[in-house]
């Protein structure tokens, strides 16, 4: 079975620029969501 790095991070605390980046990428996600259902 293939472990997940992300597995891997609970053992240590993520880096701030880690975090930013995965904040940023969800609020892009949703942003872009919205945007498609307004499209549909």
């Amino acid at each position: 079975m293939v472990e997940s790095p992300i597995v891997e991070t609970r053992d240590r605390p993520m880096e701030a620029e880690q975090l930013n980046l995965i904040a940023n990428t969800l609020a892009d996600l949703k942003n872009r969501s919205a945007e498609m259902r307004r499209y549909l």
